[in-house]
């Protein structure tokens, strides 16, 4: 059977669930941060728990393992496209207050997730401040910023795995967070204060970002750091800021980002990650990993921000 035919079955057998909302050929301009690169030939958007867990079910008994999208942020979508059906959770945002605790959806935005925070004079989330991601997203990798990590924050997630839903833990490392299944929610133990304090802090680290950080359209950081290490150190000494391929290029502001300066292709952003890693790599020994990942139809279970 051809990708394109099992394709059209697939969809066909999703098209019956209720609460389930099918989208084809999505451009990765309007899912990425980038703003560039292939299509996704079938997206799915669950509504519900319900919605999600049937539609899993179709994906598993045709041996599928669905690509999963946030805001696309630190995420490369493959020129040729994606035939590989893409999950998207942005219906699941819910958020609420227990206490000291929040609980919100993985679904849910990063800025969303500070400002309801602050809201209810809770500390602690003022560093997503500037990130685009989703709260999924943020925990699959770990992301950080300004000293603290999402690692630092998170008390249990809730996972659908197997038809089965349970709370568990990440286990967190540096840029990543390694669980089973789909993210469906997760809970944040944070601390009182004022949100007058809170809006203080939230804009101070805007300010820093931007200061610091390019506006053009990116996937945000290209690199992580090296022992410690900021990649944009070893970047800086090689002369490579402000190189261009195409219509991506190494910012003249922040060298650890690639910018879409226009009509970018996802070949054009990673000829320059290629060439910079090449680059540090022979003058300095280091060897610079990416905090970006690529969707493409060869890789399996991934959770993107």
């Amino acid at each position: 059977m051809s990708e394109n035919i099992r394709l059209k079955k697939i969809e066909q057998e999703l098209s019956h669930i209720e609460g389930l909302e099918l989208s084809r050929n999505v451009s990765a301009k309007i899912l990425t941060t980038f703003k560039g690169g292939g299509d996704v030939q079938l997206m799915i958007s669950p509504k519900n728990l319900t919605a999600l867990t049937l539609a899993m079910r179709v994906l598993k008994a045709e041996n599928i393992s669905p690509l999963i999208i946030g805001k696309g942020a630190n995420t490369i979508i493959d020129d040729r496209g994606i035939s590989t059906p893409v999950l998207s959770l942005a219906a699941f945002s819910e958020i609420r207050k227990i206490g000291n605790l929040v609980v919100a959806g993985s679904g849910c935005s990063g800025v969303e997730l500070m400002r309801f925070s602050k809201n209810n004079g809770l500390t602690g989330l003022e560093f997503l401040a500037g990130i685009p991601a989703t709260v999924g997203g943020l925990v699959f990798m770990n992301a950080g910023a300004f000293g603290t990590e999402i690692n630092d924050k998170v008390v249990e997630c809730e996972v659908l795995n197997h038809d089965l839903v349970s709370k568990i833990k990440p286990e967190f490392s540096y840029r990543k967070g390694v669980f089973e299944g789909i993210l469906l929610s997760a809970t944040f133990n944070l601390d009182f204060s004022t949100p007058e304090e809170i809006e203080r802090e939230i804009e101070r680290n805007i300010a820093m970002r931007r200061k610091k950080q390019p506006t053009e359209p990116s996937c945000g950081s290209v690199f992580k750091a090296v022992d410690g290490v900021p990649a944009a150190v070893f970047i800086e000494e090689t002369g490579l800021k402000g190189l261009r391929i195409g219509g991506a290029e190494i910012s003249k502001k922040h060298c650890n980002f690639i910018v879409n300066v226009g009509n970018a292709t996802a070949s054009d952003f990673l000829k320059l990650v290629e060439l910079i890693q090449t680059t540090v790599h022979y003058e300095f020994g280091a060897k610079l990993e990416p905090e970006f990942v690529v969707l493409k139809d060869d890789e399996k279970n991934l959770y993107e921000l």
